[in-house]
């Protein structure tokens, strides 16, 4: 009797293989418990893992918020996930999602300026500066074409109503030459517009030069000078080498809308100081 009650008893531990069969039966009944599935249950924590790692790197709609989105509103980035929630963020917002060929030109640009090295700065369309810039990127070419404004402070001008007497007058000469290579030297543009001032008249945008007849260039010819660019502040000037391209000489630089050169004699050079 103790034998048999013996080997119920480490029969419960698995030492009697027929009488733990019988017993472990019986208390799942009594206790109303499922045998478990591993496989299962892995097959579930699987599905768990990778359903949280889509919905990490999924992006939802951003108006329902529900839905993963199928569409981006070419205007302002909006992702929806269909027509309602489309016509639901124009209403909204009142967006009108017609893409913007003004902004996308100008992130285009603004990043051909980032990969020379170059902080491009936009200013609002209100300012002249903004409506006559012409500056452009051409894909093809992958050459940006700048606009310039040049400055010449040490320059003599002939003034067509000036009085009749032996001396020429002394001005400071300002204009704009549009879309020059980046990849011409600094020289190369100088030089031809020292030598040829008569094709300044019909490429510039002064008011005061229908005014002038004739320009003078004789101190830049027989003279040294130097080539500075402006700083936005309008306080400093960076000297530039004039050996090299613009695409070089632009590089560290800031530039709002397009840069302004000033060409200086030499014996005056130190009336533009840098910020260094």
């Amino acid at each position: 009797m103790e034998n048999k009650n013996s080997n119920k008893f480490f029969g419960l531990f698995g030492n009697d293989d027929h009488e733990s069969d019988v017993i472990t039966e019986d208390n799942a009944e009594l206790c109303n418990i499922d045998v478990p599935n591993h496989e299962l249950l892995v097959n579930r924590f699987v599905e768990e893992i990778t359903t949280k790692q889509e919905r990490k790197t999924r992006k939802n709609c951003s108006i329902c918020e529900i839905n993963v989105h199928k569409y981006v509103c070419p205007r302002c980035g909006v992702k929806t996930c269909s027509m309602k929630c489309s016509k639901k963020h124009k209403e909204s917002t009142g967006c009108s999602a017609i893409r913007d060929q003004l902004s996308f030109w100008v992130i285009r640009f603004a990043q051909e300026c980032q990969k020379r090295r170059i902080q491009y700065e936009k200013m609002p369309i209100a300012f002249k500066r903004a409506r006559s810039n012409r500056s452009i990127y051409l894909y093809k070419e992958k050459t940006i074409y700048w606009d310039i404004d040049f400055v010449f402070p040490n320059c003599q001008a002939k003034i067509e109503n000036r009085p009749n007497d032996s001396s020429d007058s002394y001005r400071l000469l300002c204009f704009k030459r549009n879309r020059i290579s980046e990849n011409r030297r600094l020289i190369d543009i100088v030089q031809d517009i020292i030598d040829q001032p008569s094709s300044l008249i019909n490429d510039n945008d002064a008011m005061d030069m229908n005014q002038i007849d004739e320009f003078v260039f004789s101190p830049y010819q027989n003279q040294k000078y130097q080539i500075f660019f402006k700083h936005k502040s309008g306080r400093y000037y960076h000297p530039l080498q004039p050996e090299w391209t613009l695409r070089r000489n632009f590089e560290d630089k800031t530039i709002v809308e397009y840069p302004t050169l000033i060409i200086v004699l030499q014996e005056f050079a130190h009336n533009y100081p840098d910020d260094s």
